[in-house]
C-alpha cells in the first residue's frame, strides 16, 4: 500500500494520482476494475455481503466500506438502503471509483485513521484490508471508534499463512489468517464476534496444488484476481459459490481460501428493518436522561483535552531531559520531532472533537509556515474535511430548522457531505427551480460542545503552547475566539455578513461571493449558491504561473479593499475558504467569522501602518504607544521596535516583492523568538484583543501568497487603498473602473 499520508478531502478533483509515477499496487486495482463487474469471484463476494447484511441496515444508515477499492461494494450497500461512503489509500483505486460514480462518495484515508466522528457509522465493511496494514488490532480499534454502539462490522481476509505465494507479495499483503486468529484479533480490539467462517472452500484444493507444488510456476502472480476459464466452467464455479452461500445460512464452513467474520460493537442492539428510521436519542427520553447525556458529553470532551495536554506535556518533559545529553544538532532534531508529533496529535484530536478546539487549531494554522513540513501537513488537515455526521442527523437538523426534510425541500439532496469543518458540514442539493446550492448544516449539540470547551479555556491555552509557539499570545487568541463563536453558531449572522459582502462586491470584475438563499436558511442551516472551481491545492499544482499570480493579487485586493474601504474583514483566511477559476477570478466562502472595526479602533491602528510604510522608526514607536500596543515609558530603542513591528509588513517596504514560504517563516520567527535579541520588545508588545483576528488575517494572507509565490508591486497596491494612490496594475485599473460604475 502507498505510504503517503492521507488527504481527507473528498476526491472529486482527482484527475490523476499526484505525481507521474505508477505505484506498485496500481496494476492490482486495474485488474480489479476490469474484473470486478462480472467476474464470478467478485460477484460471489458481493452476494455473500448482501446475504450477511440483510436485515441489519436501517434506511439511510451510514455504511462505511474501508478499503473500497474501485467501489463495487458501495453499490451493494446502497442497494440495501444505506447511505454508503468508502475510503481507500490508493489514488489509483479512487480514480477508478470516481469514474464509476462521478459524485464524491469516496475519500482518501488510512484504515488506521478514518475521517469520521466517533460513533457515526452504523455498518462498517472491510473486505480484504486487514492483511495490508502493519497493525491489524490498531486498525480494528479505529473501526470500532467510528462505529455506533451495536453497529455491524463485517470483515474478510485471506486464509492460511501456508498458502503464501508470489500473489501475496504482488498484492502487498502482510499476513494471512486462520479463523481462530481472526476471532482473536477482533476480540482483542473489543469487537463482539457473532460468526466467523471460511468460504470459497471448493477452491482450497486447487489453490494448495498451484501454490505448494512446482505447478505454481504456471500461474503468474497477477493472474489470480482475474483468472477465468471458459464460460461454462465459470458458471460452474459461480454455482458452487451459490451453494456455499446456502450452507453459510445455517452453519460455518471449517476450511476455505478466505475467511468472513461478522461482529458488532459493544452496546446497542443489532439493527433490523422493523426498528424504523433515525439515529440518536429516542423521543421518549426523559429530562434526566438528556441532562445525564449532556453531562457525559461534557466530561468526555474535558477528558480528551486533559489527556492530550498531559500527553504533550509528558512528551515535552522527556524531550527536555533527553536534550541535555545531546549536542545542538541532535537536540534540534529531537525538538523538531516533538513539534511534528505534537502537531499530528493535536490535529487528530481537534479534528475529531470539532467545535472550539478545532477552531482554535485552525486559528493557530497561520503560524504553520514556521513549523517543519510534517507538522504543517498535520495541521493542514484541520482546514480539509473532517469527520462528518451521519446523514440522518443532518436531515433531522434541516427538518427542525426548516419544517420539512431535505427530500421535500430540494429537488435533489446528496446525503454524503462534500465538506465538513469545525461546526458544520456542507451538502450539495438542487432547488425546485433547478438551481444547484450548497447547504451548510450545523452539527447537533455543537453549541454545548463549544460552551464546554470555552469553559476550560485554561487547558486550551496549554494546548496552544504545546504546539511550540511560546511567543504567541494564546490568551488573547482564545478570548477573541470566545467572543466570536457565539455569532458563528447562529448562521443567521453569517447569512447577514455574507449578504453584506455580496452587496459590496456586486458586479466586481474579479471577486466573487455566493448569494444566500434566504428561504432555505435558518439558525442552523445556511443555503448559498453552489460554487464550482478548484481547491487551493489543485489550483496551485495545475494553474499556469500567470493565473496563479493573478489569483494572488485578487486575494490581496479582497483583504485590503475590505479592510481599508469598509473597515471589515473575513477573519478565516485559510485555503479551504477559496475556490479558484480558470480566468484567475476567486470565489470567497465562509463568512462565519467576520470582524468589523469601529471608526475609533481603525483610526488608532492605521497611523502605525502609515509610519511603517514611511520607514519612520520613531513614528512607528509613537503610533504603537498611541494604539495601546506599547505602554508609555517602555524605554525601548525605536530601531529595534521597528525591526519587530515591521516583520509582517516587509513585503511593503520595497516597490517589488515576492512572497515565499521562507519569508513567512522568517517573519514569524522574528515575532515568536522570545529568547532572541529582541525578546524585551516582544515581551513589551501587548496586542489589544480587537486586533487579534486582524493579525491572523495578515499572516493567513501572507501564507497564502507565499504558497502561490506571489510577485507584485504590493507596496503600490496597498497605497491605493491606504492613501488613495493611482492603480499600479491592470486589476487595480479594472477595479477603479468598477467603482466609477
Amino acid at each position: 500500500m502507498s505510504e503517503q499520508p492521507p488527504h481527507l478531502a473528498p476526491v472529486d478533483h482527482l484527475g490523476a494520482a499526484p505525481g507521474p509515477d505508477a505505484q506498485p499496487e496500481d496494476a492490482y486495482f486495474d485488474v480489479m476494475a476490469t474484473a470486478a463487474e462480472d467476474h464470478w469471484w467478485y460477484e460471489g463476494r458481493r452476494r455473500l455481503l448482501a446475504q450477511l447484511l440483510a436485515g441489519r441496515i436501517r434506511p439511510d444508515t451510514l455504511a462505511l466500506d474501508v478499503g473500497c477499492g474501485t467501489s463495487e461494494t458501495l453499490d451493494v450497500l446502497e442497494g440495501l438502503g444505506a447511505a454508503a461512503v468508502g475510503t481507500d489509500l490508493s489514488w489509483h483505486a479512487l480514480g477508478h471509483a470516481i469514474r464509476r460514480h462521478p459524485r464524491p462518495r469516496v475519500l482518501r484515508a488510512l484504515a488506521e485513521h478514518l475521517p469520521f466522528a466517533d460513533a457515526s457509522v452504523g455498518v462498517l465493511v472491510s473486505m480484504d484490508v486487514l492483511e495490508h496494514v502493519d497493525d491489524d488490532v490498531v486498525a480494528l480499534e479505529e473501526y470500532l471508534r467510528v462505529c455506533q454502539p451495536g453497529a455491524t462490522v463485517l470483515l474478510t481476509v485471506p486464509a492460511y499463512q501456508w498458502l503464501w505465494s508470489p500473489h501475496d507479495d504482488w498484492a502487498a499483503h502482510r499476513r494471512r489468517y486462520t479463523a481462530t486468529g481472526l476471532r482473536r484479533v477482533g476480540r482483542e480490539a473489543g469487537l463482539i464476534v457473532e460468526s466467523c467462517s471460511y468460504y470459497y472452500s471448493f477452491l482450497l484444493p486447487p489453490a494448495a496444488v498451484l501454490r505448494r507444488t512446482p505447478l505454481r510456476r504456471l500461474m503468474p502472480a497477477t493472474a489470480e484476481e482475474s483468472s477465468s476459464f471458459n464460460p461454462a466452467v465459470d458458471r460452474v464455479l459461480g454455482a458452487l459459490a451459490g451453494l456455499e452461500r446456502r450452507v453459510l445460512r445455517h452453519t460455518s464452513i471449517p476450511f476455505g481460501l478466505s475467511i468472513v467474520l461478522v461482529g458488532r460493537t459493544p452496546g446497542g442492539e443489532v439493527p433490523s428493518p422493523s426498528q424504523g428510521r433515525g439515529v440518536g436519542r429516542s423521543r421518549g427520553a426523559t429530562w434526566a436522561e438528556a441532562v445525564g447525556s449532556e453531562r457525559r458529553e461534557r466530561l468526555a470532551r474535558q477528558a480528551r483535552v486533559a489527556r492530550l495536554t498531559v500527553r504533550r506535556a509528558a512528551h515535552l518533559a522527556a524531550v527536555k531531559v533527553r536534550g541535555t545529553t545531546l549536542d545542538d544538532e541532535h537536540r534540534r532534531a529531537l525538538e523538531e520531532r516533538f513539534v511534528v508529533r505534537s502537531a499530528t496529535d493535536v490535529a487528530r484530536e481537534f479534528g475529531e472533537m470539532k467545535g472550539a478546539v478545532m477552531k482554535l487549531g485552525q486559528m493557530l494554522g497561520f503560524a504553520a509556515d514556521g513549523l517543519p513540513a510534517e507538522a504543517q501537513a498535520a495541521l493542514a488537515q484541520l482546514h480539509q474535511d473532517v469527520p462528518p455526521m451521519a446523514p440522518s442527523l443532518a436531515e433531522q437538523v434541516i427538518r427542525d430548522e426548516l419544517g420539512d426534510g431535505p427530500d421535500a425541500l430540494f429537488l435533489d439532496w446528496d446525503p454524503i457531505p462534500v465538506a465538513a469543518a469545525s461546526i458544520g458540514q456542507v451538502h450539495r442539493a438542487v432547488m425546485p427551480d433547478g438551481r444547484i446550492v450548497a447547504v451548510k448544516v450545523q452539527y447537533p449539540g455543537i453549541d454545548r460542545a463549544i460552551a464546554n470547551d470555552l469553559d476550560q479555556a485554561d487547558r486550551l491555552y496549554s494546548l496552544a503552547a504545546g504546539l511550540a509557539l511560546p511567543g504567541l499570545d494564546t490568551h488573547a487568541l482564545v478570548d477573541e475566539l470566545r467572543a466570536r463563536m457565539a455569532d458563528e453558531l447562529d448562521y443567521r449572522h453569517e447569512a447577514a455578513a455574507q449578504t453584506g459582502f455580496v452587496d459590496r462586491y456586486a458586479g466586481h470584475p474579479f471577486i466573487r461571493i455566493p448569494r444566500v438563499i434566504p428561504e432555505r436558511s435558518a439558525a442552523r442551516v445556511l443555503t448559498s449558491e453552489w460554487v464550482g472551481g478548484s481547491t487551493f491545492d489543485v489550483f496551485r499544482s495545475t494553474a499556469p504561473p500567470e493565473t496563479r499570480q493573478r489569483a494572488a493579487e485578487v486575494i490581496f485586493r479582497f483583504v485590503q479593499g475590505s479592510l481599508h474601504e469598509h473597515r471589515i474583514f473575513n477573519a478565516d483566511p485559510h485555503p479551504g475558504n477559496y475556490r479558484f477559476h480558470p480566468d484567475g477570478t476567486v470565489t470567497f466562502l465562509d463568512f462565519g467569522l467576520v470582524k468589523s472595526f469601529e471608526v475609533s479602533e481603525w483610526e488608532a491602528l492605521a497611523p502605525a501602518m502609515d509610519e511603517v510604510l514611511a520607514h519612520n522608526r520613531v513614528g512607528v514607536t509613537k503610533a504603537m504607544e498611541a494604539a495601546g500596543f506599547l505602554h508609555r515609558g517602555h524605554g525601548l530603542d525605536p530601531d529595534r521596535v521597528f525591526e519587530v513591528v515591521s516583520a509582517p509588513y516587509r513585503a511593503y517596504l520595497s516597490d517589488d516583492f515576492t512572497f515565499t514560504t521562507r519569508y513567512v517563516s522568517d517573519a514569524l520567527a522574528t515575532l515568536l523568538d522570545i529568547r532572541g535579541p529582541n525578546r524585551d520588545v516582544i515581551a513589551a508588545l501587548d496586542m489589544p484583543a480587537g486586533f487579534v483576528l486582524l493579525d491572523r488575517v495578515v499572516w493567513g494572507m501572507s501564507a497564502m501568497l507565499g504558497r502561490l509565490e506571489g510577485r507584485n508591486r504590493w507596496r503600490g497596491i496597498l497605497q491605493e487603498y491606504r492613501q488613495g494612490r493611482a492603480p499600479v496594475t491592470a486589476l487595480g485599473r479594472a477595479e477603479a473602473q468598477w467603482r466609477r460604475g
